[in-house]
């Protein structure tokens, strides 16, 4: 789910226009920068790189997230307590 891609952009700029702290995450650190640069990103992830999870735990204090968008659903189940949200869950409970 990359946050350098036209919707992860989108996503990212609309988050932090909610005043939402945003973890990005993407699969190399390039496309972590464009998140960042475009879309505002606080803070950014590679999840090709192991250990990425235990990044996340460390920014938000080992709190974890309070919601996760993945618009294909690569992450599902990496994050079993913490708030999963996917575009097809959207769709499902008409929230999108």
């Amino acid at each position: 789910p990359a946050a350098a891609g036209g919707v992860g952009i989108a996503a990212v700029q609309i988050s932090k226009a909610l005043g939402a702290k945003v973890i990005a995450a993407a699969g190399s650190d390039s496309k972590i920068e464009i998140a960042r640069k475009y879309g505002g990103a606080d803070y950014g992830v590679n999840y090709s790189k192991p250990g990425w999870q235990k990044e996340v735990l460390q920014l938000t204090g080992g709190k974890g997230v309070d919601v996760i968008y993945d618009p294909v659903g690569l992450i599902n189940g990496m994050f079993p307590l913490w708030s999963y949200v996917s575009v097809r869950q959207l769709r499902i409970h008409d929230t999108l």
